[in-house]
């Protein structure tokens, strides 16, 4: 059985639950992940037409403005994910990426490795009457 030259695509597609009918917006526009950009069957779209998202956000600044310009489109999205660099190497991180999103009205619902570098975290927005709460901590 020959390899399938799209495995390392699809076991990140799976991860990010990115399924085959998905219409992929990335941010910002000069950011393209090496991991999905050579995957063919992943259909980009614009803002306007994507039903998923993924966002490289480096700093506290950057998820404000990203949030900012976008939350009322993303919260009609079946999937928001947020990527950031892992270890340490950048003003940012999990735990400082929770409180933005709950500043924002959204929350992390879930946290997994984007690749060796990088990690990633599903947002969505407050549900009506959701408590913001960070660690069992009320906002």
């Amino acid at each position: 059985m020959a390899d399938d030259p799209q495995a390392p695509h699809a076991a990140l597609r799976k991860k990010l639950q990115l399924k085959l009918e998905t219409v992929l917006w990335t941010h910002p526009a000069e950011w393209s992940p090496e991991e999905l950009a050579g995957d063919e069957t992943l259909r980009r779209g614009d803002l306007d037409s994507a039903d998923a998202a993924i966002a490289y956000v480096d700093s506290e600044d950057a998820v404000d403005a990203f949030m900012g310009a976008h939350a009322e489109r993303l919260a009609e999205m079946r999937l928001v994910w947020l990527v950031y660099p892992k270890g340490n190497v950048a003003p940012i991180n999990r735990d400082s990426l929770w409180r933005r999103l709950l500043a924002h009205g959204w929350r992390a619902n879930s946290n997994v490795a984007f690749d060796a570098e990088l990690s990633a975290i599903r947002a969505r927005p407050l549900k009506p009457g959701e408590r913001a709460e960070l660690r069992g901590r009320r906002q």
